[in-house]
């Protein structure tokens, strides 16, 4: 797919945002291959992940378009290459069998992902990680402690640039919007996982 692009985008719902990115999209050539929308209700906002194919040469302009829609309805967005691998970190507990195979589906070339870390409220898997050669992060959590314990996870997705936040068995109930995320983090059973991953459930803030 060297031409195929996916662009993501939320912010506050409102009318027309649909028309207007497929009509920016049209405009400029780009032929839509997938897209898919939601409008969360108990929150307002909306949604919205378009994967299409458009010539290199009109990336650039693309972008600026794009940009310029964006601003104009105050809408968080990020536009990327669709066979480009995310940096992803893994959240798991005592429950491993969802980190292993994840790891074990990376390690074999099954999912487009380039997992960077591992992050854990126990101990137990520091050896899988590092048979990996993944790094592995403590965060141990109380209900003392949690505030400081989120903080902490924040600043590892940041020092490893995460795009993607998966919550392999992650036995801990997160805060509203402890990590920066365009939607909400996913507790995702592997087995749906390669179907996620190629649309893009990526967790940043726009570009």
């Amino acid at each position: 797919m060297p031409d195929a692009l996916i662009l993501t985008l939320s912010g506050p719902d409102r009318t027309g945002i649909v028309h207007a990115v497929t009509g920016a999209l049209a405009e400029r050539g780009g032929n839509i291959t997938d897209a898919a929308q939601f409008n969360d209700q108990s929150t307002g906002q909306f949604f919205m992940r378009v994967q299409f194919d458009l010539p290199e040469s009109q990336w650039a302009g693309m972008r600026d378009a794009v940009g310029t829609l964006a601003t104009g309805m105050q809408m968080k967005w990020q536009l990327h290459e669709a066979h480009a691998r995310l940096r992803t970190v893994l959240l798991v507990s005592k429950l491993g069998h969802c980190l292993n195979d994840l790891l074990f589906r990376y390690k074999s070339q099954l999912l487009p992902l380039d997992i960077c870390a591992v992050v854990s409220n126990h101990r137990d898997f520091y050896q899988l990680a590092a048979s990996y050669d993944i790094a592995f992060h403590h965060i141990p959590v109380s209900g003392a402690t949690k505030p400081q314990a989120e903080a902490r996870l924040l600043e590892v997705v940041e020092q490893e640039q995460a795009e993607l936040v998966v919550l392999a068995r992650y036995m801990q109930v997160l805060s509203q919007r402890p990590v920066p995320c365009a939607g909400r983090p996913r507790d995702q059973h592997p087995s749906q996982l390669p179907a996620q991953l190629q649309g893009r459930q990526a967790l940043p803030p726009g570009a």
